[in-house]
């Protein structure tokens, strides 16, 4: 009797198996839609989500950056990965900035509007990428 007889296959070989098939834009455009509508809510809502503040940093340091490099059709490499995290730090301050220099207090209003604005970017660049494949195939 060998190991694999006695213990059953894993149910996470069939999310491997798709994670397989899908292109790395598509896994993060997904990932970063989620992030996105997440926080859209949270905030929104005004819920007390125990993980909020992180989810709003982690959102904040990768997808706005993600989205405006992907508005512009750039390559998924980790050179681009850097460098949507420069922009979305840029992003953020000349965000906050804005917001300080003409006495807007409408944080939680202007968070929901950029992560909408986002999840429209990447919404649109899923429906891109959908149609650029051709019919039949996943990769």
């Amino acid at each position: 009797m060998s190991a694999e007889d006695v213990v059953p296959a894993r149910s996470s070989d069939a999310l491997a198996t798709v994670a397989e098939s899908l292109p790395l834009v598509v896994v993060l455009d997904a990932t970063a839609l989620a992030l996105a509508v997440l926080l859209a809510v949270t905030v929104g809502f005004d819920t007390t989500l125990t993980g909020r503040g992180p989810l709003a940093l982690t959102f904040f340091l990768i997808v706005p950056g993600w989205c405006l490099l992907r508005a512009f059709r750039v390559a998924p490499t980790s050179a681009t990965m850097l460098g949507a995290v420069g922009v979305s730090i840029a992003l953020t301050f000349l965000g906050g900035q804005v917001l300080v220099a003409w006495g807007w207090g409408l944080w939680r209003a202007s968070t929901v509007a950029v992560c909408l604005l986002c999840a429209a970017v990447l919404v649109r660049d899923l429906g891109r990428e959908r149609a650029a494949r051709p019919e039949g195939t996943r990769t």
